[in-house]
């Protein structure tokens, strides 16, 4: 006859409220991640949300505030055409004789403006960036 132990088979260094807490947890992380790749991402609290879109605005009111600071327009002159440093000679072909060398085959751009542009169509480019 088997005899019947009063001390079930869980060591008395074991709380169990704790083992079942640690299980769900578990177990809530595990459904998480099956989530995550099932739908591919996982959801953003819209409180997330809201403090991301209050730092973008901010962010833009700053930027846009600071007038030219943060300007393509003021930071070049218009007109502008770059030279050469005094004392450089250019090496290669100049843009006139490659034009011509395969006319219509490539497109000119940098210092071009109304002015000069149809002086770079006639010696032989396709297009020109203005």
């Amino acid at each position: 006859m088997s005899q019947h132990d009063p001390k079930p088979d869980l060591e008395e260094s074991i709380n169990v409220t704790e083992a079942h807490g640690r299980l769900a947890r578990d177990f809530a992380a595990s459904a998480r991640e099956k989530r995550i790749v099932e739908s591919g991402g996982e959801p953003i609290s819209a409180w997330v949300l809201a403090a991301c879109g209050v730092a973008v605005l901010i962010a833009g009111g700053i930027l846009g505030g600071a007038g030219d600071l943060f300007s393509y327009q003021s930071t070049y002159r218009p007109g502008y055409e770059r030279t050469p440093p005094p004392g450089v000679v250019e090496t290669g072909p100049q843009p006139k004789e490659a034009l011509a060398a395969w006319p219509g085959g490539m497109q000119v751009g940098g210092g071009i403006h109304p002015g000069n542009a149809t002086a770079w169509l006639d010696a032989g480019a396709s297009h020109v960036i203005v």
